[in-house]
């Protein structure tokens, strides 16, 4: 052994060296030495001693084989798989998203997974959470999404301005009626869905608050 902390280590016998490469040399020591005599001894390392030698190069050959044990080959620290696991699963749910062929209205307000999104969702309370979740996904008490439903025949046009069917689009991006209210909430008049999302969440619920689109038509 040409590392003389690492000989201390093992000559203390201690539990915590159990589960580890060093317990794995200890019992093998234990083993050779029922029929021999054992001893451990601190060498200086590359000054051409045969044993030393031919240590490093078993461990030179070990190092470049493939790993074989329990134990990681590489440390790797709790907060990093952490971090890998959470891109790993940003990654898989942000490709689901861009390929998944449904949900075209919520895919065009919601361009991506966002944890930012959901944390401020989860603040809100249950009522405007709806009301937000509609406007974004589109399935929603307007006249748009109950003919879809085969819910409502009546008049499909928007109840606040007269113009278009009321969807959910309509309301956020196209409806003159709510031009005031925009400039409100968002200080300009006309908003792309690419502008709502750089938005907080909670100026759906004002931008909508009050108005008659959020009384049932049913």
């Amino acid at each position: 052994m040409n590392h003389n902390r690492l000989l201390e280590s093992a000559k203390s016998h201690s539990s915590q060296t159990k589960g580890g490469l060093l317990w794995k040399c200890w019992k093998e020591l234990s083993d050779l030495a029922r029929h021999n005599r054992v001893v451990l001894l601190w060498v200086p390392g590359h000054s051409g001693i045969k044993g030393d030698e031919k240590a490093d190069e078993l461990a030179r050959k070990g190092s470049s084989a493939s790993y074989i044990g329990p134990e990681p080959a590489v440390g790797v620290s709790k907060t990093m798989v952490r971090s890998q696991v959470k891109e790993w699963v940003n990654a898989q749910h942000k490709e689901y998203w861009n390929n998944i062929t449904r949900h075209q209205h919520g895919k065009i307000f919601i361009r991506e997974s966002s944890a930012k999104l959901t944390r401020e969702l989860l603040t809100l309370s249950r009522n405007k959470l709806r009301i937000i979740a509609g406007l974004l996904t589109g399935h929603c008490a307007l006249k748009a999404h109950l003919i879809r439903m085969g819910l409502y025949n009546g008049d499909p046009n928007c109840r606040l301005c007269g113009r278009g069917a009321e969807s959910a689009y309509h309301i956020l991006c196209e409806c003159e009626a709510l031009d005031h209210r925009r400039q409100t909430v968002y200080g300009r008049p006309s908003m792309s869905p690419a502008e709502y999302s750089a938005h907080p969440a909670a100026g759906l619920y004002r931008l909508v608050q009050g108005s008659r689109v959020l009384e049932s038509v049913l």
